[in-house]
């Protein structure tokens, strides 16, 4: 199944500024565990400077950016297209069940919550009407902080679920890559022109997803679900049990850990209807 391109940030990013490729193609090999050293970041700054100007230099006047947030964008973003291309373009489609089942997801202890009230009071005192890039930088951050968390959040419950080996569907290439290449990726007949063809692919700014499968990776707790066994003779009401990770002990002598991932429930459900509380709507 074939997706769009532009539906996909970094290769909307790389068709609207096509220089961005030769950029990245150039730089990439100079990226090693995902850091930039100050020499490589110093030549993709020059060189997505450069670029930006050139297609900034096709603009009527009157339709430029005012400020130069815009290059600053540019140039950040390209850094981060080459870690994300030194670190082997690994992209993943997760379907919208399961980021609403992920999005219910107690991260357990990852913590997250940690000093967001202390950055959400810390802004910059704003006097005077003409803002620095600083001044929007900050107010920007502040006003997507709840977006970002929510985004930490999938984010950290998706690299959870990708922990557990889920089983991931074949790869698929966008309905814009050129057909002859994505045709001798299928018909490979050796690993050599199969690199080559996703190189020649990556090089045109093209690169496949993995789709996650909505029922991987989970396990489900029976609805009718036993007493804790850790307080003998306690009884529990019914209750919705929230989805959360669970370091499951394996291995030899149970010295090795685990994530495995503990969907929501009903729990007792024999003893009456839940509490008002928490609904959840989950949707095979």
């Amino acid at each position: 199944m074939a997706f769009d391109a532009d539906d996909l940030h970094p290769m909307r990013f790389l068709r609207q500024l096509p220089a961005a490729r030769a950029i990245i193609r150039r730089e990439v090999h100079h990226c090693r565990n995902g850091l930039l050293s100050s020499d490589a970041f110093q030549r993709i700054a020059d060189a997505g400077m450069t670029a930006y100007n050139q297609a900034l230099g096709k603009l009527p006047f009157e339709k430029r950016p005012e400020s130069t947030d815009a290059a600053v964008d540019t140039v950040s973003t390209l850094a981060h297209l080459v870690s994300f291309a030194a670190g082997g373009r690994n992209s993943f489609w997760l379907p919208p069940q399961l980021v609403a089942l992920l999005g219910q997801t107690d991260l357990g202890d990852i913590r997250l919550a940690e000093g967001v009230d202390d950055v959400r009071k810390d802004g910059f005192p704003i006097s005077s009407p003409h803002l620095s890039g600083y001044e929007r930088a900050a107010l920007f951050n502040q006003a997507a902080l709840p977006t970002a968390s929510n985004v930490l959040a999938l984010l950290c419950n998706a690299l959870c679920l990708l922990s557990t080996e889920p089983a991931l569907g074949a790869p698929e290439w966008p309905k814009q890559a050129p057909s002859t290449l994505v045709d001798a990726i299928a018909n490979a007949t050796t690993p050599k022109r199969l690199r080559t063809a996703v190189g020649r692919l990556a090089d045109d700014g093209y690169f496949s997803v993995r789709r996650l499968n909505f029922h991987t990776g989970a396990v489900e707790i029976p609805a009718d679900g036993a007493p804790d066994s850790s307080l003998p003779g306690r009884e529990v009401a019914a209750h919705w049990r929230r989805s959360h990770w669970r370091r499951q002990p394996h291995g030899p002598g149970l010295s090795e850990r685990r994530l495995i991932w503990i969907r929501s429930a009903l729990v007792r459900q024999d003893r009456g209807e839940p509490a008002v509380g928490h609904l959840y709507a989950m949707t095979e």
